[in-house]
């Protein structure tokens, strides 16, 4: 039986909803976004309230972008600019100092100091054929990540921490 990408992707990755944000970073140029439960809970609590203490990880090598209420608060292109005299430049890959003088690293550190404060949950996940997806998260976030390249390259996988199967979108059929 034929299921659609979109199916895959939603099935998939429905074992999102409920879990809390837990903060963005980056590895190079790949987004990491974490969410799993409220910071080390009980194991009676867990059973009691059927909670999962996994943290699950997205890592996004395409382009992607978070939102806040349908305005943009973050995104890749904040990874590899930086501000020099009030003017965006792209910075060398190998100058150390420009990799730690981009945006993304302040505004990430603002916005995981309120994901550590605030409970903030995901409500729904939307995927389509060409392998987009979209996170949906209580009080008007939403991290969207679309496929930016033909052909079978990575654009972004999904996976729980410790677990050795990942859900790769795409993923190259002859490795």
């Amino acid at each position: 039986m034929y299921v659609s990408i979109k199916e895959q992707i939603e099935k998939e990755l429905c074992k999102l909803i409920g879990k809390k944000i837990k903060g963005f970073g980056r590895a190079a140029l790949m987004l990491i976004a974490n969410y799993g439960e409220i910071p080390n809970p009980s194991e009676a609590e867990c059973k009691e309230k059927d909670i999962s203490s996994k943290l699950y990880a997205i890592h996004a090598h395409s382009s992607w972008r978070l939102l806040k209420d349908d305005d943009i608060i973050l995104a890749q292109s904040e990874m590899f600019n930086r501000v020099i005299d009030g003017c965006f430049k792209i910075y060398e890959y190998e100058d150390e100092e420009a990799q730690n003088n981009v945006p993304f690293i302040k505004i990430s550190d603002e916005l995981n100091a309120i994901f550590e404060s605030e409970i903030i949950r995901v409500t729904k996940i939307e995927a389509n054929e060409l392998g987009d997806l979209k996170v949906f998260m209580e009080k008007g976030y939403c991290l969207e990540i679309f496929v930016d390249s033909i052909g079978n390259i990575e654009s972004w996988r999904f996976f729980a921490d410790g677990d050795t199967k990942h859900f790769v979108v795409f993923e190259d059929e002859e490795e």
